[in-house]
């Protein structure tokens, strides 16, 4: 949000102000909003966990349970975890009484990783099937004649005086992890796919743990003094790290962006129709309008931008209620509008003083916009949505006759050279902000 910050600061200024009535801390704009957002921090919360289960492993677990795990639907109940951490064993070394610092080994740093103890179980059923795998234990749980679970104590840990100097069958169960099973690691590894924008486009850099191991799991703890959600943590070892980049898109990483559990609809708050999920996002609402600043900033001023700042204020305007209503009226009272204008005036003074036909020759322009805001403000917009060649009048003497820079037949060049539905954009800006546009006469 730093990027957005610093847009609403100066309200209070005139629009005559350098950087305008909405200017933004020239640093942070510089380093973090300019060439697409591509200097700006990746945000905590954006990431894809995918668990990589050896099917070796899943197969000798049984039909139920592979086909649960197979689902991968626990790749997306990871509430948080922790990136990949290094410690470097280093020595110093004396060459002549000069110190010499060598690196003798590095160590992989475990990880914590969190899954919300969801109600169908899934997450549980992780660590149950990755301990029923490794070790012998947990597999003497038993059924009741009814199909319910036995809480009985099984055979196996009968403590009778005589076990200990029982005969063979007293003493043939298996404990701890004498367990037969396939030589095969239960996950092949674990991806942390973290998730950011880059040049507009949805990117991911992921780190690859390497035959990781569970060291320690830890369900929750139960109180009914609060409210909390339940989690299962494990923490993770692991032999190496492997580092990697690319474009998301459907299943990849594994698992994401599957319609069966992500909303794939676009949103209809991007400046193109869809493509974000809020105002915020690249390609949003608010994008635009930072794109519309840089430009300006840049002298980068064409049609194009001038349209972005006009489409933007449109996009804003046109939202339902169900569409975050209330970020509408919070941004479009006063804010866009000038957004719009800082643009217009930009392109202007780009246009009028490009050629050399442009002149600084002063000429007496009459103020074209007398006859309609001498109208009742009823008969002025009914006029303006009924007449094209009053609309397009009104345009553009509000946003080009009246510039200071060069002379009428310039402007009026600039105008002509546009197209019809530049001209009907033009227009319509200006009657959608009739009132602004009366308040600054």
């Amino acid at each position: 949000m730093s990027k957005f910050n610093g847009f609403f600061d100066n309200f209070s200024s005139a629009l005559g102000n350098p950087k305008g009535n909405l200017g933004d801390y020239a640093h942070a704009s510089a380093l973090y909003v300019r060439n697409n957002l591509r200097l700006t921090p990746k945000f905590k919360h954006l990431y894809h966990v995918v668990f990589d289960i050896n099917p070796i492993a899943i197969s000798s677990l049984g039909n139920s349970a592979s086909l649960l795990l197979n689902k991968k639907e626990f790749n997306l109940l990871v509430s948080s975890v922790d990136l990949p951490g290094y410690t470097v064993d280093t020595d110093v070394k004396n060459q002549y009484n000069r110190k010499r610092i060598v690196q003798t080994k590095i160590n992989y740093d475990p990880i914590s990783l969190r899954f919300h103890d969801d109600n169908a179980g899934l997450t549980t059923l992780l660590w149950e099937s990755y301990f029923r795998y490794y070790y012998q234990d947990p597999n003497y749980a038993r059924r009741d004649a009814s199909g319910q679970p036995d809480t009985t104590v099984p055979i196996s840990y009968i403590n009778n005086p005589d076990n200990i100097y029982g005969g063979d069958v007293r003493n043939s169960y298996r404990y701890g992890f004498d367990k037969t099973r396939p030589n095969a690691p239960f996950f092949n590894t674990i991806t942390i796919n973290q998730l950011h924008g880059l040049s507009g486009e949805s990117n991911f850099t992921s780190y690859t743990l390497v035959n990781p191991i569970i060291s320690s799991h830890r369900h929750d703890s139960l109180d009914q003094t609060t409210g909390n959600f339940t989690t299962n943590e494990l923490q993770i070892v692991y032999e190496s790290v492997l580092y990697g980049r690319g474009k998301t898109s459907t299943d990849n990483p594994a698992g994401f962006a599957d319609p069966s559990h992500y909303d794939v609809s676009p949103s209809p708050l991007s400046i193109e129709g869809g493509g974000v999920t809020n105002i915020f996002g690249d390609g949003g609402i608010l994008n635009g309008i930072a794109n519309v600043f840089t430009d300006i900033e840049n002298k980068n001023i064409n049609i194009g931008t001038v349209l972005t700042g006009i489409n933007t204020i449109r996009n804003i305007d046109n939202l339902s209620n169900a569409d975050l209503n209330a970020e509408k009226d919070a941004i479009i009272d006063g804010a866009l509008f000038a957004v719009a204008t800082a643009a217009l005036n930009g392109l202007n003074n780009y246009a009028f003083n490009q050629g050399s036909t442009a002149t600084t020759q002063s000429q007496q322009v009459l103020d074209g916009n007398d006859t309609i805001f001498n109208q009742s403000r009823s008969d002025a917009l009914n006029l303006l949505n009924t007449n094209q060649q009053a609309r397009e009048d009104f345009a553009f003497n509000q946003f080009f006759k009246n510039q200071q820079t060069g002379n009428l037949n310039d402007r009026k060049e600039v105008w002509n050279n546009l197209s019809q539905s530049q001209k009907n954009q033009f227009s319509q800006a200006a009657i959608d902000n009739f009132d602004n546009i009366r308040n600054q006469q």
